[in-house]
């Protein structure tokens, strides 16, 4: 055995109360005091272990250290699966601690010290009244339990934090211990009202309560930390009284006996805790050979002393006295079973190591299941939940189902192992390899006249946590992380500020033209909303105040403005009849030729706009009505007419058709004024203001959608039916075939290199699509052709508005979308529009929106994906545009379905809606980091996700993704148990009970081609699954039943 105290480990010299080794036995925790607050230490295990690691200045000490809690913490406790740290304190709250994935380093507030690993509190539990004194996980980390003085123990949700499963009172004083049974079906509290007490997991109820060896203790000690013996025979208490002498008493599970105990310490028993492991000895009778199954506990007291039982001696294996100068409060094995390490009041550690020699033979995980399966039927280890086998099975046909269930999963499993192929293993990088973002390669840096620097300020979003994930073992020096020439260099420097002064990556293009500096746009793209940086001199603004002309100069007949622009003029026409001055005279009409696009920051008045734009052509005018009509007054003072203005950057947002739509309703406006009351009629072309009943309409700019080049020749493969023998067939188009002198443009379809038919178009083709029904072809007339695929022409050329920009087709039904942005549908067997003419211009407006993707789908609804993320489908039934997804939004990347969904290959990516999202479905795996404490935000968004998915596959009549995300759905309900939301499903999908409903409530039993009898019959076992819903699933498995006898009863 090896014994030390390593110094270094203390929470200077405050009190330590809680400690805790890690799984992977990498890292320890210590809980305790700290300057103003409770403080939380996670260290490196490799210099306590390692003399050489210690002296190391490579190999840091302390991985990570937190001061959240507001008062002392009192206890810490490690997952079993290494996820979480839990933490308990006296100011009332458990914490649970995750790490984060970013590398680099950080600092405690307030401290000098770096944080080589980063942790964050994930949830904060408030329940308790007072003090946390102990924390317990389950076996399976599925329940977290906490003690506090406020004489209750909570059990925490540790699945669905901070949901509590229950608050168990009963004890009459302070709780100040908590441990779980290793079988998962009972839990052991111990408290100052000199009782111990077991709890029943099945129903949360007390199974019973023991007093008899703590009637003459006192509540002498700050905590009554118990133990439960790995092999769950034996629970050992800390302080109990035995002819009036401090013992540990050993409570048997088989009748709650306390016949026993541990005896040898002069003061009160503070903290026990056994070994996670079980041993075995052989054991000699005669010829024969036994094992012998024993456990291995350590005692601390009061009196400074520690002693390590094995339950196979009489007497204890080590007692270790006076290692301390104060009290033990707590005790901690390692996973290995080799360590074990205690603390104390007096802030300080203490380290054991044993051999195998010295402690046994460790039996195996599976050995140790085995035993548990032997002597108490069912173990937590094999059975994964934590009271499965616990639960009442009500009736018959649950009983039947769990077992279609079981022997489902063995043959899947079974499946599985077959086809398992060896895969590379997932490497994580360890934390303290991360390197600080370089944020200097990305920033945006400018110079200004007189030479100082600007740096646009560029957001830098935080990487999302790794929630779910272990941490990897942290390694020591031997493993070479931090022998390395990089890694020393990288601790070499400041690692707390990325921004480190030194030589910029960032390339800056600067130009002084007249006095002012201008910026390169494809280097900083972002200075041009910056004034700063385009800044008139002093002097050209006060010879601009000199000769600025009054204010009431402004000519009202033509003005001409000079103006250096290098863009075409565009005109945009108003026409308004306009009364005259007097009541006989001849209505004149006024004219506004507008240029557009003067310059990129025109003036903010509507007036002004339109001044600014004529000058960019000499010749062009503008003509306005009498004074009095129309008065120009120019809003900035410093505008000068006889020179050009350098025109501030911040208003190069401004684009041409804005000022030209700003310029027209400042015309139509006008005119409005000056007819008074007398009734006008106003006639708007496309592209020009409208004018109706003093309602002044903005124009809508035309939507425009690219055509795509006409090819010389294209050819398109139609691909045949499923179970077809026949070789597809090839459709070639050529254009501008010369045949005797003479151009044409032919259409043929060949098979097998030989040409089956052949046609002739009127127009060069642009675009053809097909399948095994209908071969269409778009030309530059505007027309659409369509053929069946031997080559007859089924209708004559339909005549559009426009060219055919995307030309789609499915099953029966053919989709073209035209240059103008118009919509067309075609059901092609019944020659018959199911969608004419319907803009797209609803779901395009805004910037330079493009079409991404596009479809018909076999039933005839159309879809289009666009540049901004945005999915829509139209829908003839109702007549408008439906929003399907949207990429990027909250609910895709916080939605927390996807341990719920079936197999992948049921999608197969075939699927419409699949095809519109490509693999944004997939996405959305930050909600373990988003809304991580808040469990009921975290299911009202994923659920919103999952009802969104499936009311998309149900507008586009895709029956194999609305069943897919229908299953999906039912799982997460079945998970969340969520029984309100099931029963509203099993009831749409079971119907009206009686004939007569049916007629009424106009339910239909089919569902985008599925029987929805069909699709209750598939989700009811996945209701079966949770023994909590299995009077839902009986209810309607009954009423389905019946259903279908009586309806093929009346068949």
């Amino acid at each position: 055995m090896k014994l030390l105290k390593p110094t270094w480990v203390n929470h200077d010299d405050k009190p330590v109360f809680g400690i805790d080794i890690h799984p992977d036995g990498s890292r320890f925790a210590t809980g305790g005091q700290g300057e103003d607050s409770g403080r939380v230490i996670i260290w490196n295990m490799a210099p306590v272990r390692k003399e050489e690691d210690e002296k190391n200045e490579n190999v840091p000490k302390i991985l990570c250290e937190m001061d959240n809690h507001l008062a002392c913490v009192n206890c810490v406790r490690w997952s079993n699966n290494g996820y979480y740290l839990a933490s308990g304190a006296d100011d009332r709250l458990v914490m649970v601690w995750q790490m984060i994935s970013y590398g680099g380093t950080s600092r405690a507030f307030g401290s000098g010290k770096s944080n080589i690993e980063q942790w964050k509190c994930a949830h904060t539990l408030r329940s308790h009244t007072g003090d946390v004194l102990d924390l317990a996980w389950s076996p399976d980390d599925a329940w977290l339990a906490s003690c506090s003085i406020d004489n209750s123990i909570v059990i925490w949700n540790a699945l669905k934090f901070p949901e509590i499963i229950s608050v168990l009172n009963g004890h009459s004083g302070l709780v100040k211990g908590v441990t779980w049974d290793p079988v998962g079906k009972y839990v052991a509290t111990q408290s100052d009202d000199k009782s111990l007490r077991i709890w029943r997991t099945m129903d949360w109820k007390e199974e019973t309560s023991i007093f008899k060896p703590f009637e003459e203790c006192g509540g002498t000690t700050h905590v009554l930390r118990l133990s439960w013996s790995p092999d769950g025979a034996y629970v050992v208490s800390a302080h109990a009284m035995n002819n009036r002498g401090p013992t540990a008493q050993i409570i048997d599970r088989d009748g709650w006996k306390a016949n026993m105990d541990f005896v040898g310490h002069r003061k009160a028993v503070t903290c026990v805790r056994f070994n996670s492991n079980i041993f075995t000895r052989q054991i000699k009778r005669g010829n024969h050979t036994k094992h012998q199954p024993y456990t291995c506990c350590a005692i601390g007291s009061r009196d400074r002393t520690v002693s390590i039982w094995l339950t196979a001696l009489k007497r204890p294996l080590v007692v270790v006295h006076d290692i301390f100068n104060n009290s033990i409060m707590d005790l901690a094995w390692s996973s290995a079973g080799d360590e074990l390490m205690a603390c104390s009041v007096d802030g300080t550690v203490c380290y054991f190591q044993f051999n195998c020699e010295e402690v046994g033979k460790q039996l195996t995980n599976d050995e140790k299941v085995n035993l548990h399966e032997k002597v108490y039927g069912k173990s937590i280890l094999s059975s994964g939940s934590a009271n499965l086998a616990n639960r009442i099975i009500e009736n018959p046909e649950m009983l039947k189902l769990q077992q279609q269930q079981r022997e489902l999963r063995e043959k899947q499993a079974s499946k599985l192992k077959m086809r398992a192929t060896p895969t590379k293993p997932v490497v994580q990088t360890p934390l303290i390899e991360g390197q600080p973002l370089d944020v200097k390669s990305q920033q945006i840096e400018t110079r200004t006249p007189d030479g100082r620097r600007r740096i646009t300020p560029l957001y830098i979003a935080p990487q999302q946590a790794s929630f779910g994930i272990a941490p990897k073992p942290f390694p020591s020096a031997s493993q070479s992380v931090f022998t390395s020439p990089a890694s020393t260099n990288q601790q070499a420097q400041p690692s707390s500020n990325v921004f480190t002064e030194g030589q910029s990556k960032v390339t800056v293009k600067t130009e002084v033209v007249d006095g002012v500096t201008s910026i390169d746009n494809s280097t900083a793209p972002i200075s041009a909303l910056d004034s700063r940086f385009t800044q008139k001199p002093a002097s050209e603004t006060k010879q601009q105040e000199k000769t600025k002309p009054p204010s009431d100069s402004q000519p009202t007949g033509q003005v001409k403005l000079a103006s250096d622009v290098s863009q075409k003029p565009t005109s945009v026409m108003v026409e308004k009849t306009v009364p005259g001055a007097e009541g006989g005279a001849a209505a004149q009409p006024v004219v506004t030729n507008i240029a557009a696009m003067a310059s990129a920051a025109a003036a903010a008045a509507c007036a002004e706009a339109a001044l600014a734009a004529a000058s960019t052509d000499p010749t062009a005018s503008v003509s306005t009505p009498p004074r009095g009509s129309l008065s120009v007054t120019p809003k900035r003072k410093d505008i000068a007419l006889d020179k050009p203005v350098m025109k501030r950057a911040r208003r190069e947002y401004r684009t041409q058709g804005r000022i030209a739509a700003a310029a027209a309703v400042a015309a139509a406006a006008a005119a409005a004024a000056a007819a008074n009351t007398t009734p006008s009629t106003t006639t708007a072309t496309a592209g020009t203001a409208a004018v109706s009943d003093g309602v002044i309409r903005a124009p809508k700019p035309p939507l425009k959608i690219p055509v795509p080049s006409t090819p010389k020749n294209c050819e398109f493969i139609i691909p045949q039916p499923s179970g077809s023998n026949e070789q597809e067939v090839v459709v070639e188009l050529e254009n501008n075939v010369t045949v005797s002198g003479t151009t044409v443009h032919r259409l043929r379809g060949s098979r097998d290199n030989e040409t089956v038919w052949e046609s002739i178009l009127t127009s060069r083709g642009i675009l053809i699509t097909g399948n095994s029904l209908v071969v269409c072809v778009s030309c530059e007339n505007q027309t659409l052709n369509m053929f069946t695929c031997g080559g007859r022409r089924l209708i004559p050329a339909c005549m559009l508005p426009s060219i055919v920009s995307i030309l789609q087709c499915s099953s029966r039904y053919a989709m073209a979308i035209t240059s103008l942005g118009m919509l067309y549908v075609w059901d092609l067997k019944r020659l018959k529009a199911i969608i004419r003419k319907e803009s797209l211009l609803p779901i395009m407006k805004g910037g330079d929106v493009t079409i991404t993707n596009s479809l018909v789908t076999e039933h005839g609804v159309p879809a289009v994906s666009l540049s901004n993320g945005r999915s829509y489908s139209y829908s003839s039934s109702m007549s408008c545009w439906m929003l399907l997804s949207q990429q990027g939004d909250c609910l895709s990347q916080c939605s927390d379905h996807h341990s719920c969904q079936p197999s992948q290959d049921a999608l197969q990516g075939s699927g419409p809606l699949t095809t519109l999202h490509g693999q944004s479905l997939r996405a959305g795996r930050q909600s373990r980091g988003m809304f991580h404490s808040n469990h009921s935000l975290k299911l009202s968004s994923t659920m919103s996700y999952l009802e969104n998915q499936l009311s998309a596959a149900q507008a586009l009549k895709s029956a194999q993704e609305y069943r897919f995300w229908l299953l999906t759905y039912v799982r997460y309900l079945v998970q969340e148990e969520q029984e309100a939301r099931l029963r509203d499903i099993c009831s749409e999908l079971l119907g009206p009970f009686y004939r007569e409903d049916v007629k009424e409530s106009l339910w239909q039993p089919m569902e985008t081609g599925l029987s929805k009898h069909d699709l209750l019959e598939e989700i009811l076992p996945i209701i079966g699954s949770n023994l909590k819903m299995q009077r839902l699933y009986t209810e309607y498995k009954e009423e389905l039943k019946i259903l279908k006898e009586k309806t093929s009863w009346l068949d």
